[in-house]
């Protein structure tokens, strides 16, 4: 990722993190989302894992208390997929979240290479 000048950067109001100092960019030319994808990630991977423990706990509780067999095999079963294939969507939806910032940052330096006037460099070929 590109570093923004630090003209451009939020001052650190507060004391708080620097993280959380976007937020009072009222320019928006400092993005928050990028520090906070890992967290984001982080706190999903926890609600999955507490679902899918919660999930085989009711399965266990109703096929062996309540009567239910059928249904307690259905939860341990299908809960921790259901809450697999959720953690999927989170990170494919992070990803591309951060793929929208990459791009933004890749135009940024090609017009600022464009505003420089000078000659891209030739890309780099792999020899033989």
């Amino acid at each position: 990722m590109t570093p923004v000048p630090p003209s451009s950067q939020p001052k650190n109001l507060g004391g708080g993190s620097q993280r959380f100092g976007g937020l009072f960019d009222t320019s928006f030319s400092t993005f928050i989302t990028p520090s906070i994808v890992r967290t984001i990630y982080t706190l999903a991977l926890l609600a999955a894992l507490a679902a899918a423990v919660v999930g085989i706990f009711v399965g266990v509780v109703f096929g062996l208390f309540g009567g239910s067999v059928g249904e307690g095999l259905v939860n341990i079963i299908f809960v921790p997929i259901v809450a697999l294939v959720l953690l999927v969507l989170v990170r494919l939806s992070l990803e591309l979240t951060m793929v929208v910032f990459s791009i933004a940052d890749n135009l940024k330096a090609v017009r600022l290479l464009g505003e420089s006037g000078r000659p891209p460099s030739p890309p780099h070929l792999p020899s033989k």
